[in-house]
């Protein structure tokens, strides 16, 4: 455990440097999205509206951007469930990318691990295991307000479990995608390269096939 020596006082710091950039990606992030949530009823509110979208995504454009819609009903959450997954799993990871590389590799680059590292009893897995808790402290708050936000949104067809499961899953997307930053921070000498393979890894993953189907 003494590798592990001084995480939260780590964790902490981190928090004091990156306070700005997380308060302001969750405001926009959660914030827009529950924003969303609140008014998809006014989009996709009635049955002739749900089958002209439906129709919609279910063309070949459209399967190849968000995936098969492969629901037999149709609802409103449906449909905010199969256009919204894509596009915010795209901003839960650029955001679990920037804290990653801020938080590991940037970190190494501008000196302050090693002068923490030399002149203080943290143990030498300490910064990273801070990273990585700093990436789960803050997509577990965007999963809260999403969760919340969108239970009294309460679109036609939701529910409380499909509620859960969608912000939760969003979460975890950018946690995932934001703990292999982490991993490139290790093999990769400086904070350029590690965003390049950051992104060299997302790719395939945001072009290959998905299915959505949280609600």
């Amino acid at each position: 455990m003494a590798q592990y020596t001084q995480t939260f006082a780590l964790l902490k710091a981190n928090f004091k440097r990156d306070w700005i950039k997380l308060t302001v990606w969750l405001l926009v992030l959660a914030g827009l999205f529950v924003a969303v949530a609140a008014k998809f009823e006014g989009i996709y509110g009635n049955q002739q509206q749900l089958n002209t979208i439906a129709q919609t995504l279910r063309s070949p454009a459209m399967k190849a951007l968000f995936g098969p819609l492969t629901h037999a009903s149709i609802s409103t959450a449906i449909i905010f469930a199969t256009e919204m997954a894509v596009f915010w799993a795209i901003f839960m990871v650029i955001f679990n990318y920037s804290l990653a590389v801020g938080g590991s590799r940037a970190q190494e680059e501008s000196g302050l691990t090693e002068m923490v590292l030399g002149g203080h009893p943290v143990g030498r897995l300490a910064p990273l295991s801070a990273a990585a808790l700093e990436l789960l402290i803050a997509d577990g708050i965007f999963a809260v307000i999403t969760g919340i936000g969108m239970t009294f949104a309460n679109m036609p067809g939701s529910d409380s479990n499909g509620n859960w499961l969608f912000a939760v899953s969003l979460a975890a997307v950018g946690w995932t995608f934001g703990m292999i930053s982490l991993i490139f921070s290790q093999l990769v000498a400086d904070s350029h390269n590690v965003s390049i393979y950051n992104y060299v890894f997302f790719w395939p993953n945001l072009s290959g096939p998905h299915d959505d189907g949280c609600f």
